[in-house]
């Protein structure tokens, strides 16, 4: 993704930012990851598919920080999930930049 850099050890799990924040941060030992939705997104994301998306217990799900299966998730899923995770993060120009490439 477009200025997204690994932003190291995130309370022990490799996680990613933009300059602006963290996106998404893996869990490889549970093979899940949290996403940075808006809490419209996580509930889209969870009622699209249960099985896969959860919210994060605790006052972060309520902000809409979002774990993901990734054993139980698809592909396309997987793939739309950290594109709203980083768009959510990225700064306004980087934005803007991604609507224009993809027509938007």
């Amino acid at each position: 993704m477009p200025g997204a850099q690994e932003a190291g050890d995130h309370w022990g799990n490799p996680a990613f930012r933009t300059k602006r924040r963290i996106f998404t941060v893996l869990r490889p030992d549970e093979m899940r990851a949290n996403f940075n939705f808006t809490p419209d997104e996580q509930a889209a994301y969870c009622q699209a598919d249960s099985k896969s998306f959860f919210p994060v217990e605790g006052g972060w799900g309520k902000m809409g920080w979002t774990t993901v299966d990734l054993r139980k998730v698809s592909k396309k899923m997987l793939t739309n999930a950290i594109n709203s995770a980083w768009y959510n993060s990225a700064p306004p120009k980087l934005r803007e930049q991604y609507r224009e490439e993809k027509g938007l």
